[in-house]
Order: C-alpha cells, then sequence, then structure tokens
C-alpha cells in the first residue's frame, strides 16, 4: 500500500464543529469521502479502511451515527472496498462477534486478530 490518502477522523470530540449536529459531521466526512474520489478517480482507488471502534490511538471511540452507513453507501456506488479493520474492536469486544454489525453495515473483508475465544473441554471421564 504505497498510495495511501488520509480523510479526517471520525473523532466527534476534537473534528466536530461547534455548530454542527452530529448528522451533519458524519455528511461532512462523506462528502470529503467524495470529494477525494472525484479527485482521484474511483477506479483509482482498491479500498476505504477505517476502524468502528477506534482502539490504540483513541481509547474506545465510536464512530458518529450512520458514518459507517454513508461510508459503505459511497464505497458500494464507486465499487471501492469497505475494509473493517476489527483488530481492537473485534472478535466479541464490543457485545457482538463484529463492531461494524453494530454499525449496520457489512464490510467486504474485515481483519481481525488475537480473538480469545472460551473453550469447554468435553472429556471422558475416567470410568
Amino acid at each position: 500500500m504505497i498510495n495511501i490518502h488520509h480523510l479526517s477522523p471520525c473523532y466527534a470530540y476534537r473534528e466536530q464543529l461547534s455548530d454542527e449536529t452530529e448528522a451533519n459531521f458524519a455528511l461532512r466526512l462523506a462528502n470529503e469521502l467524495e470529494q477525494k474520489i472525484a479527485e482521484l478517480g474511483g477506479e483509482n482507488i482498491m479500498a476505504f479502511i477505517a476502524e468502528p471502534v477506534v482502539g490504540a490511538t483513541m481509547g474506545a471511540v465510536p464512530a458518529v451515527t450512520d458514518y459507517f452507513k454513508r461510508m459503505r453507501e459511497i464505497c458500494s456506488r464507486h465499487g471501492i472496498l469497505l475494509i473493517a479493520d476489527e483488530v481492537m474492536c473485534g472478535m466479541g469486544r464490543t457485545g457482538a462477534l463484529f463492531a461494524s454489525a453494530q454499525e449496520g453495515i457489512e464490510p467486504d473483508l474485515i481483519c481481525i486478530a488475537k480473538g480469545w475465544v472460551p473453550v469447554i473441554s468435553l472429556s471422558v471421564p475416567p470410568w
């Protein structure tokens, strides 16, 4: 992934304007993705990658309402993969197997790692 481009983070605490509603903030970020696609050309963009719940850099911060639904719609319309980075938030850490499911989206790819899954041993008693 040599040629990458960054968009504004979906971090309302720092990025949402004082006169902006949560819905308008999500719309502004979606418009930013649309502008980047127009600038680069959708045929030149492989994927949009984001964490449904940001872990390491912000400490368990979910996206604002409808952010991922808007990004999913934009990616689908332009033939761009939506990749959910669920290394920090997947495998049941948010209450569902995948945090993206709680966002109401189905990513094209999901990155997971180090998931802890309880195992019950059903060994036969020795008698």
